[in-house]
């Protein structure tokens, strides 16, 4: 993020690599879900002599993360920096738009630390 020296740069940099990945993993998270639904309609019922799948499918393989854990602080660090070192509170609001349009992930996942940043903070001139 550092490394991009204008907004442009910044914004196709968090196109690529922040909202591409959160659509990689809402993908896979996907994908496991509907793995995990495909195999337990094909699983055969507890019988007593099958205590073994009885066992297995007690305890379900984890399900991956539909969104990495970094994903709202780095929006938050988007919205901060074209707020506040490229003067762009519009831009700002876009990113906010653009994640909570994305996704029910990542509205949910993404837009967690919003309120810190918006709230008399974008448009009011105040640091």
């Amino acid at each position: 993020m550092e490394l991009c020296d204008t907004d442009q740069q910044l914004l196709e940099w968090a196109m690529r690599e922040v909202f591409g990945q959160s659509r990689q993993y809402e993908e896979r998270a996907r994908n496991a879900i509907a793995k995990s639904e495909e195999q337990h309609q094909h699983a055969p019922g507890p019988t007593p002599t099958s205590n073994v799948s009885a066992n297995a499918n007690a305890n379900p393989p984890p399900q991956p993360a539909s969104m990495h854990p970094t994903y709202p602080y780095l929006i938050a660090h988007l919205m901060r920096s074209f707020r506040d070192k490229y003067h762009d509170p519009h831009l700002a609001l876009s990113i906010f738009d653009y994640a909570r349009h994305l996704s029910i992930p990542s509205y949910v996942f993404g837009c967690t630390l919003f309120p810190s940043i918006l709230p008399g903070r974008v448009g009011s001139g105040s640091p």
